[in-house]
């Protein structure tokens, strides 16, 4: 296996029906990576998708999605730098989200071969 891809969720608050269903492909893909031949699936959340997630609730399905996700080991991150800037990083941490690098995560796609999917 030596298959990559990494989900760049983009989609926000405007469109939630988009952001979730951006999540629950990622993470079928995830949970189902082995069947697929995927070494690695990764879900990193940019611009409006931070505004997205700041507004989740314990009991939507999206932030049940975020703790199996997380519980199973996902890499799951988010560009610290955005979300500090929009206010909401506390937030994304308590989610339970690594705050990255946008510049250093896409680069290191780059470099390690993912194909990335922007939604």
């Amino acid at each position: 296996m030596a298959g990559r891809l990494a989900y760049l969720i983009a989609t926000g608050p405007d469109n939630e029906a988009k952001a979730l269903s951006a999540l629950r492909v990622a993470s079928r893909t995830f949970f189902a990576r082995e069947a697929l031949g995927l070494e690695t699936v990764e879900i990193f959340f940019f611009v409006d998708g931070l505004k997205w997630l700041a507004g989740l609730q314990d009991e939507d399905e999206a932030h049940r999605l975020l703790k199996e996700l997380l519980q199973a080991g996902a890499v799951v991150a988010a560009c610290g730098q955005q979300a500090e800037r929009f206010g909401v990083a506390d937030r994304v941490r308590d989610l339970g989200l690594a705050l990255d690098l946008a510049r250093d995560t896409f680069a290191r796609y780059a470099r390690d071969g993912y194909t990335v999917i922007t939604l």
